[in-house]
């Protein structure tokens, strides 16, 4: 059998509730991707300033931190179908607030609630993923989810850039008002109602899979557990300080158009799809770590090429090289930690990478709208770039010694049985 025949054989053996949760995944992200195009924009169009915008960007992942823990605790009480949809429901009631209020307070609640919704789907995601699916197959469930995400991010960002054209053509909505905003919005809204629909199909676990008891003591070892997640959180702080505001960024520095905007944004979605559908075969011919480590590596030249490149097509490139090479080993990073923790802890565990990781990014998007009004973006690209270099080398530093002390201690057990 080839490669690609046993890559496609294994995407056909996913569970009921595997492909269920990639349709609603799929609905989301579509969601999300529009979402992330637009809603800093709407909130320059309302005439608010790059700070509020930073802390709108870090509300959310603030808010996912505080409840990221006992989401973990959550999903292990009473199951993650329920949480799910629980988070489902509070991501459609923050769209629709952020479409019907336009004061600060009532921006700042909204997005509090949007982040709280998320973090019920997110938190819980991973360790979903791991019970729904078997050991042959469960790498390719976790580099498909990404892949379709990042999929749905493709035709979102190009369905996103060509809404307020449309309605300009049909209705005379001004560009750049926040009339041509909100209705793009509220196209995001109807979306993220339809990914409602496969969560309400999942068939419950076995009642045995519920774990009884909130696990407020884990087995894993605490100094494991800071190698595993520490990387990711210094990660963070760098994406932080720069993703939630690439749209601004070329916006302002180069004027790019609503449309232009969303092609960009769609061709970066494009290229992580199809490399993040490569990242299984990497990992089997180089190894989980070296592929996450030399992925990462490869994209940091790229982002200062984004960063300081004259023109934009120079700068366009940059974007959609970095959006290839960083992100799309993410889903090997989340398997590699739900598979080096006990399985009943996975949620916890996932609940406090979630944490950590939110933390980070939230302190990052907030000192960042206070850099730009200041400094513009050129600090930021040169700080993000020493932050992902330093989190990638703790991946190497780290996570091998992680393998070969637990391949030890399988080889241990095994000359002890009889």
């Amino acid at each position: 059998m080839t490669a690609l025949q046993d890559y496609t054989a294994r995407l056909s053996h996913f569970s009921r509730n595997a492909k269920l949760y990639l349709l609603s995944s799929l609905m989301g992200s579509l969601a999300f991707s529009i979402y992330a195009l637009f809603f800093n924009l709407y909130i320059l169009s309302l005439g608010y300033s790059q700070a509020l915008v930073g802390i709108l960007a870090a509300v959310p992942a603030l808010v996912t931190a505080a409840v990221a823990l006992p989401t973990g605790y959550l999903g292990d009480r009473v199951g993650h179908r329920r949480t799910m949809i629980l988070g489902a429901l509070l991501v459609i009631v923050a769209f629709l607030g952020i479409l019907l209020f336009t004061g600060v307070a009532a921006l700042i609640l909204f997005t509090g609630l949007y982040g709280l919704g998320t973090a019920l789907e997110l938190v819980i995601s991973a360790p979903f993923m791991a019970e729904n699916s078997g050991e042959d197959e469960r790498t390719h469930l976790f580099s498909a989810q990404f892949a379709l995400m990042m999929g749905a991010g493709l035709f979102g960002s190009a369905l996103g850039g060509v809404l307020p054209g449309l309605m300009h053509r049909a209705w005379g909505v001004p560009f750049g008002s926040p009339l041509a905003y909100r209705g793009t919005l509220l196209v995001a809204m109807l979306l993220a109602t339809l990914a409602l629909w496969p969560l309400w199909r999942l068939a419950p676990p076995p009642a045995g899979r519920l774990v009884a008891a909130l696990r407020l003591r884990l087995r894993t070892p605490i100094g494991k557990l800071a190698r595993l997640l520490l990387p990711n959180i210094l990660i963070a702080l760098g994406a932080g300080l720069l993703i939630p505001f690439l749209n601004v960024f070329f916006r302002l520095l180069f004027h790019i158009s609503d449309a232009l905007l969303g092609l960009l944004f769609a061709g970066g979605a494009l290229a992580t799809a199809i490399a993040t559908l490569s990242v299984p075969l990497l990992a089997l011919r180089l190894g989980r770590v070296r592929t996450i480590v030399w992925s990462q590596l490869a994209s940091i030249p790229f982002m200062l090429l984004m960063g300081f490149a004259p023109q934009l097509s120079w700068a366009a490139l940059g974007y959609l090289l970095r959006g290839v090479l960083m992100p799309m080993t993410a889903p090997l990073y989340s398997l590699f930690i739900m598979e080096h923790v006990a399985a009943p802890e996975r949620a916890t565990v996932n609940g406090l990478s979630a944490m950590g990781w939110n933390i980070a990014f939230g302190l990052g998007a907030w000192l960042s709208g206070l850099i730009q009004i200041r400094w513009g973006f050129g600090p930021l690209f040169l700080a993000t770039t020493v932050i992902y270099l330093l989190g990638t080398l703790l991946i190497q530093l780290y996570f091998p010694a992680i393998e070969q002390g637990e391949s030890r201690s399988e080889h241990a057990l095994d000359a002890a049985q009889p």
